[in-house]
């Protein structure tokens, strides 16, 4: 393990967002003090907890943990006052329940010295914990892609498991509009004006728990389906990316809508005619006919 470095710009500004996390947070934190790299600051930001965050926090006592509350605005708005307030080199992103192999900030390091400390975006890979243990790992996919816009699109990427470097983030931050994928809208933005490098390792824990179970059902489809169409309509997607890349997307999200027998027929019915035209491919699958003829006859 390295020596701590005392730097008023330290190379790694670690990410912290909170909001109500006393049952993860301690285990959170101490995955990062136990990095084998060490020239980091940890900036969290608790946006407006009701429980214990807060005292858990403030009971480390470690100069290096940066501590900035503010009233409750959601996931996004707390990234953005730590992107405000971070001072290093570098951003590394942690959600509060996330945890980090002791070797994630060292080998991010080594993947940025390797690339001559290029002004760009690093990701690794996660494995998802499910009652303490490892359940499965994130498959390995290597930046092949000709434009990482399209890496981005096409690959999960997950905040615990990525860094970059600051200037990426001049003029970006994320959409505090928005209530799901808030993540993957930003990085999409991010991945258009950076190359991606890959570290192919497994280096971000991921928890599942009630806690961090996205809003499931037609409310989610309905959620991704306006996420989605705002990120194709960017001028760098119209652009670069064929418009299949997320018409097939959002085809899947009216497909599945269709399929909802909660849903009235009038409402079915329209989410049917939108995903055969996002993808015309769907006239050729039985279960788009089955499903219809069941909407049909109201089975």
């Amino acid at each position: 393990m390295t020596n701590i470095i005392k730097n008023t710009k330290p190379f790694f500004s670690i990410l912290l967002p909170i909001y109500n996390r006393e049952d993860f947070l301690a285990e959170t934190i101490d995955t990062v003090l136990n990095q084998s790299f060490r020239d980091w600051e940890l900036v969290a930001v608790d946006d407006g907890s009701t429980d214990k965050s807060v005292s858990i926090l403030e009971a480390y006592g470690d100069d290096r943990i940066r501590i900035i509350k503010q009233k409750n605005a959601g996931a996004g708005a707390a990234r953005n006052t730590a992107i405000s307030n971070a001072r290093g080199e570098y951003f590394a992103f942690l959600d509060s329940d996330d945890l980090w192999n002791p070797k994630h900030l060292e080998l991010h390091h080594a993947a940025i010295v390797k690339s001559n400390f290029q002004k760009a975006f690093f990701r690794s890979f996660i494995a998802f914990i499910e009652n303490g243990a490892v359940k499965d790992h994130q498959s390995i996919v290597e930046n092949n892609f000709k434009d990482s816009l399209e890496y981005s699109m096409k690959v999960a990427l997950y905040p615990t498991a990525c860094s970059f470097h600051n200037s990426l983030f001049a003029n970006i931050r994320f959409n505090e509009q928005i209530k799901i994928n808030i993540d993957a809208e930003c990085f999409i933005r991010v991945a258009a004006i950076s190359q991606i490098f890959v570290i192919p390792e497994h280096t971000g824990f991921i928890r599942r728990h009630p806690g961090n179970l996205s809003v499931a059902g037609s409310a989610n489809y309905l959620r991704q389906i306006e996420v989605w169409s705002k990120i194709q309509s960017y001028p760098e997607v119209k652009t670069r990316l064929p418009r299949h890349y997320i018409n097939n997307l959002l085809a899947n999200y009216h497909f599945w809508l269709f399929a909802d027998k909660k849903l009235s027929s009038q409402k079915r019915l329209y989410n049917f005619t939108r995903s055969v035209a996002l993808d015309r491919r769907k006239l050729f699958k039985w279960q788009t006919w089955k499903l219809l003829f069941k909407s049909i006859i109201g089975a």
